[in-house]
């Protein structure tokens, strides 16, 4: 899924403050672009129910950053589901991975690991057209996002 699909799912499945739900929903996915980063990316993807944990104890107005990582993630959220969506591409999933990788500028194994990504692209489509507002939404979020705060 990507950052739209992300952002929707976790303020449609969840109740919370949006803007710490969609800031939360796509912490999982900053994992590869944070250099010296000290955390796996177990604890990065998968780590939603430890930060909530410890944000209910410490700072449970802030509680719903991990909300939105748990809607993201394999065990609870949308992730869960890219078996699923990949099944859709099973006849195609061949010529898929070519195109991929020569699109992408990556071997096919780190396609295969895309695919899902790639077929998610719908659903991010889907809110461009049926709500054009979300959109806009996710953009100020993500534009006021404070980063000593979610440090």
């Amino acid at each position: 899924m990507n950052i739209l699909g992300h952002s929707w799912i976790a303020v449609n499945a969840t109740l919370g403050k949006r803007y710490l739900l969609i800031i939360g929903s796509l912490l999982p996915e900053s994992f590869p672009f944070i250099e010296n980063n000290p955390f796996s990316f177990g604890e990065i993807h998968e780590g939603g129910e430890k930060l909530f944990a410890f944000l209910n104890k410490n700072y449970p107005h802030k509680h719903d950053l991990a909300l939105g990582m748990l809607a993201h993630g394999v065990k609870f959220g949308a992730d869960g589901f890219n078996k699923y969506i990949e099944s859709y591409a099973t006849d195609k999933k061949e010529t898929l991975l070519r195109e991929i990788a020569k699109s992408s500028g990556v071997n096919l194994k780190t396609a295969e690991c895309r695919l899902h990504n790639f077929l998610w692209w719908a659903v991010d489509v889907w809110i461009l057209k049926e709500y054009p507002g979300f959109a806009r939404e996710v953009q100020k979020t993500i534009r006021r996002v404070d980063i000593k705060e979610i440090s």
